[in-house]
């Protein structure tokens, strides 16, 4: 079974951790998700701002929410590293959010707080009474900081930010997503880049005619294929055992049952092979994810001058 190149529409959804055993049975597949924001914000004023040392993959806190995740944050001025597709700048990524979540709204007059704000807090009060919460929020901040131009700055400054994500489903006419019919279904499945850093891309399934993606259609277990059973080099970023691959929604406690419709992902691995197992009488298959380039550095040790500690 192999992927091929295509442009689909999807819609959007944010969130991604890394591939781990969940501790609870689920009737579908996964990986991890990572919940909305890596951001360090203060609750009383809403505002956001980047964590002291930018960890590549940050540890969820109980300000995390399922609905996203923006793993690794990096200044926009540092470029991607050479074979490696840039992220997305966080302004594109909180705006495809909060229009998910409240559709009806115009945001084309939203300044930078008010799009982080609203894509960091929750707001459970009407659309009407959305700019007044807003406003109030920002002379709540200004009160705390002391400087309106101060949170605007730091605002913009956050916002301008390019995020190495995993979890967000493509949007229409990608060029990175790959699909593969599924025998005997109306389904596709579909496979798009994720984080480079972690090296991981996402999976999951569309109609063929709509092609709206749908949650898991029928019966089917995803399992990781270990290196050794198919002879193949593994990178250190891949399992060395076979097991059960759960779907990121699963992965934080999430049944599928109650997973958003079209909102369901599986997170796989950089040149992993993975058995796509059906029920008879459908035939089981297998397929191998794509493998992106190294980056140059990482290839070519050394070009990279050499330290010591003493």
């Amino acid at each position: 079974m192999s992927f091929t190149n295509s442009s689909t529409a999807a819609g959007v959804h944010i969130p991604a951790k890394r591939n781990r055993t969940p501790k609870t049975a689920s009737n579908s597949d996964s990986a991890d998700e990572r919940p909305f924001t890596t951001l360090r914000r203060n609750e009383d004023t809403g505002l956001q701002t980047p964590p002291p040392s930018s960890p590549t993959r940050p540890f969820p806190t109980n300000t995390e929410s399922p609905s996203g995740s923006t793993p690794s944050i990096h200044p926009p001025a540092v470029s991607p590293p050479v074979g490696l597709a840039p992220g997305r700048q966080l302004r594109v990524i909180y705006l495809q959010n909060i229009r998910e979540r409240y559709p009806d709204l115009d945001v084309s007059n939203f300044s930078d707080f008010d799009i982080l704000t609203l894509a960091g807090i929750p707001y459970n009060g009407t659309l009407d009474s959305i700019h007044e919460w807003l406003a109030h929020k920002f002379r709540v901040a200004a009160e705390f900081v002391g400087s309106t131009e101060r949170i605007t700055a730091t605002s913009k400054d956050t916002l301008d930010m390019i995020a190495d994500f995993t979890g967000l489903k493509p949007e229409q006419n990608d060029p990175g997503v790959k699909l593969c019919a599924i025998a005997g279904s109306d389904y596709l499945m579909r496979l798009w880049p994720g984080s480079t850093e972690a090296r991981e891309w996402c999976l999951d399934f569309i109609h063929s005619a709509t092609r709206e993606p749908v949650n898991s259609p029928f019966t089917f277990k995803l399992w990781i294929v270990p290196p050794s059973t198919v002879g193949y080099s593994s990178g250190p970023w891949q399992p060395a055992e076979a097991h059960r691959v759960y779907s990121l929604e699963n992965r934080f406690g999430i049944r599928t049952k109650d997973i958003t419709r079209g909102a369901e992902k599986f997170v796989l691995n950089d040149g992993q092979s993975y058995m796509f197992w059906r029920p008879a009488p459908y035939q089981s298959v297998q397929f191998t994810v794509p493998s992106r380039p190294l980056p140059v550095t990482v290839n070519n040790p050394n070009l990279v001058p050499v330290v010591s500690f003493e």
